[in-house]
């Protein structure tokens, strides 16, 4: 069993006890309705795991719900017009929505990239790898994704996994408290309920690794994950890969440059997937960048973004480090 399968083993057993707990919360906030009166149906209670406090929110009567307005639709792209809710909720739907989900502020990834002058910088905050163990010691996520959006990162990627990565579901929550750029969850997705926890805790974006999931778990993830007002950013290695891919579906593209297995980084990934892709397609470069010369490769092979985190992640200020990036990123047109 490589590095890989030992992650989804473990992703797995992550998502059967989401789904215990989950039960346990539905039968729960059942109980709790049913007996004061309030509402007409079940409620699902908030997602689990998701926030480092308790939050409270007033119960919103069925009723109410009713005249509720449309939730916005944004401008993404013209493979993306259902990157958000499609369609009015009313009812039993609304009510678990309004009562499971947040009042982050909400921001398109596919749209920052797009409005950026020249390449677009995701940066990423990591604390380690399973490649490299700790890559900062020092670290503080609030304080990291402060020092990238006040530095211009287009978006910042968040790694929840814990077990291989040290993260935490409540990184993200605590970023998008205060976000003021997209915010991506970064983890290794293969079931609804890991999108829910993602939308719960305040992400707009999530990561969607094709290595791990067949055409179809793709196509219904992206589709749940639209349903609930998340973009998707769906990442490939190799090109064979390509034939997992619906590009009516899917445009916004991450090609990792890191191989999973051997985690060996090389450039010419992403050279030799974008000559595969159809046009309109976003293309995001995955890993492995860190210098001017990457920046050009990557740009000329025609990306609209990068995705760093180690390299930030080395330095002493990860803010500066992304400030001068942008220097090697920004162009006139």
């Amino acid at each position: 069993m490589n590095i890989l399968d030992k992650i989804v083993a473990v992703k797995k057993q992550e998502v059967e006890r989401l789904r215990a707990k989950k039960a346990v919360e539905r039968i729960s906030g059942y109980a709790s309705d049913s007996a004061v009166g309030q509402l007409s149906e079940p409620v699902t209670e908030p997602a689990v795991g998701q926030v480092s406090e308790p939050v409270t929110e007033p119960v919103v009567k069925y009723s109410s719900l009713q005249t509720k307005e449309p939730i916005e639709k944004r401008d993404t792209s013209p493979y993306l017009n259902r990157l958000t809710l499609t369609d009015t909720v009313t009812g039993a739907e609304a009510n678990s929505y309004l009562r499971e989900h947040n009042n982050f502020r909400k921001f398109s990834l596919i749209g920052k990239i797009r409005e950026a002058k020249g390449v677009a910088i995701i940066a990423e905050v990591k604390k380690a790898s399973p490649s490299k163990g700790i890559i900062r010691e020092d670290f503080d996520h609030r304080a990291i994704a402060g020092e990238y959006l006040r530095n211009g990162a287009s978006a910042v990627s968040v790694l929840t996994d814990r077990q291989f990565f040290r993260g935490e579901i409540r990184f993200l929550e605590d970023i998008a408290r205060f976000k003021t750029a997209p915010i991506l969850r970064k983890d290794f997705i293969i079931d609804e309920l890991q999108i829910e926890e993602a939308h719960a805790n305040g992400a707009d974006a999530i990561l969607l690794i094709s290595e791990i999931l067949t055409k179809d778990e793709i196509a219904r993830l992206t589709h749940f994950a639209y349903k609930i007002g998340l973009e998707v950013l769906l990442e490939l290695h190799t090109p064979s890969q390509l034939d997992k891919i619906d590009f009516s579906l899917n445009g916004l593209i991450g090609v990792n440059n890191r191989d999973l297995e051997t985690f060996v980084t090389d450039l010419n990934t992403t050279e030799t997937v974008a000559k595969l892709l159809p046009r309109g397609v976003t293309l995001v470069s995955e890993s492995g960048i860190s210098a001017p010369e990457h920046i050009k490769r990557i740009r000329d092979a025609g990306c609209k973004a990068v995705l760093v985190g180690e390299h930030f992640m080395r330095q002493t200020s990860p803010g500066a480090a992304l400030a001068d990036m942008r220097k090697w990123c920004v162009t006139d047109n």
